[in-house]
């Protein structure tokens, strides 16, 4: 489909929902020549929403030279002055955010690997449960503060569906 085509079908359906239309083809938010195979070159527009968002912290980023030389490019990095890069081997609490993370991610990839069936009768230590249980409650704790606590990269039914099953780990009876 040509540019000038996505305008116009884009236009209908935006214009049947009674949303804005675009004046023209170029001013639409499309992305366009992408490198083939790269899903994601770059995660600088994820550290530039969080240093936008929260605008009055102070946040602390991991040395990623290629996102601070993206944000540099954009010009990004004079205009915000609430972050700071720092060597992950010398900074507690860049090393602590690192195995909480490594922690997650291997927690997500429990669920994602076992079905609500499988769960509901694995045989988990008690202290398995309690753990999970506790992520469960920060995590309801953090989006019950601000929805913008927590940034999730994945699809949503992914996100529903881990949550669904961290919640079948949480109902099950303690020994």
């Amino acid at each position: 489909m040509s540019r000038n085509n996505m305008f116009e079908f884009i236009n209908q359906i935006q214009s049947e929902m009674g949303l804005h239309s675009f004046e023209n083809a170029s001013d639409m938010p499309l992305i366009v020549d992408n490198k083939p195979y790269i899903l994601q070159d770059s995660y600088s527009q994820i550290y530039l929403s969080r240093m936008v968002t929260f605008r009055n912290s102070i946040l602390t980023f991991d040395n990623e030279f290629g996102v601070m030389r993206d944000l540099n490019r954009m010009g990004a990095l004079g205009e915000l002055t609430n972050y700071s890069f720092v060597k992950s081997d010398t900074d507690k609490f860049i090393q602590i955010s690192d195995c909480i993370i490594a922690c997650l991610s291997k927690t997500f990839k429990f669920l994602d690997e076992n079905d609500i069936e499988s769960l509901v009768i694995l045989e988990v230590k008690e202290s398995f449960i309690k753990n999970m249980r506790h992520l469960k409650s920060l995590i309801d704790r953090s989006d019950n503060k601000s929805i913008l606590l927590i940034l999730n990269l994945n699809a949503q039914s992914l996100t529903r569906e881990r949550y669904m099953k961290l919640g079948v780990i949480c109902a099950r009876q303690l020994d």
